[in-house]
Formats: structure tokens, C-alpha cells, sequence
């Protein structure tokens, strides 16, 4: 988990929480915590941590596996969740067939995950006045 501070007058505070969004693309927000107004001036503390990009292995058509339940073409997926390739059933959601894409899979057709680690600068905006 990351965190980003920011700590500026209250009326520029969208203009740069905004800004950071478009900047770092492919972030997944976990909490924002307003840390208080003082002076015109805010605290916000935003923890975030960055999304799973999956590259795609090269799998020739004809080296596709066949499903474990209904022999139809597999094809590779990633999870949602934590990023994992696997083969899922082309027959999808009609058959939820799967097969692990094991270390062999990954050395054969290629395709691996990569973590996105966006430029952040560790300092706050200003120092935070309380």
C-alpha cells in the first residue's frame, strides 16, 4: 500500500487531487482520510495501491488446451483479483471449466505480470500546519 499526501489551500485541493488522478493512471484507492482545515490550509492523506498489469502470452490457436469439462478451445484469462493467468473455456459463462497456467505455460507461450509503479514524490505538497 502507498500513500499520497496532499496539503494545500482548501479551493485548490480538487484542481490537485485531480491533476495526481490523471497523472497516475491505474490506481486502485483504498481510503482517503481528510486530516483537518487550518488557516484556509487542508491535510489529505490518500492510500492507494497500484493495479496488476497482465501481458498476454502468445499461445498458437492449435496449442490451446481443450477444457476438462466440455472439450471445447481454452483460451488465457487473467483473475480480477490478484492477476493470475489461467485457461478459462471459451464456453464461458455457459461452462466454467479452468486449468492452472503453470510455470511450464508461462515458459513455453511467453506472458508473465508486471506491477506498475508510477513515479510518486514521497514529500507532501507544503508541510502540513498542525
Amino acid at each position: 500500500m502507498k500513500c499520497k499526501v496532499f496539503n494545500c489551500k482548501v479551493e485548490d485541493l480538487e484542481n490537485k487531487v485531480s491533476q495526481w488522478f490523471v497523472e497516475t493512471k491505474g490506481l486502485y484507492i483504498l481510503n482517503v482520510t481528510l486530516l483537518g482545515v487550518s488557516e484556509g490550509n487542508t491535510g489529505v492523506l490518500i492510500f492507494y495501491k497500484d493495479l496488476i498489469k497482465v501481458v498476454q502470452p502468445d499461445v498458437p490457436d492449435g496449442e490451446l488446451p481443450k477444457c476438462p469439462k466440455c472439450e471445447r478451445v481454452m483460451r488465457v484469462r487473467a483473475n480480477s483479483t490478484n492477476g493470475e493467468l489461467f485457461f478459462g473455456c471459451t464456453a464461458y459463462p455457459e461452462c466454467k471449466g479452468t486449468k492452472q497456467f503453470t510455470t511450464e505455460d508461462e515458459i513455453r507461450f511467453g506472458g508473465a505480470l508486471s506491477l506498475t509503479d508510477p513515479p510518486q514524490d514521497p514529500s507532501p505538497d507544503e508541510s502540513i500546519p498542525f
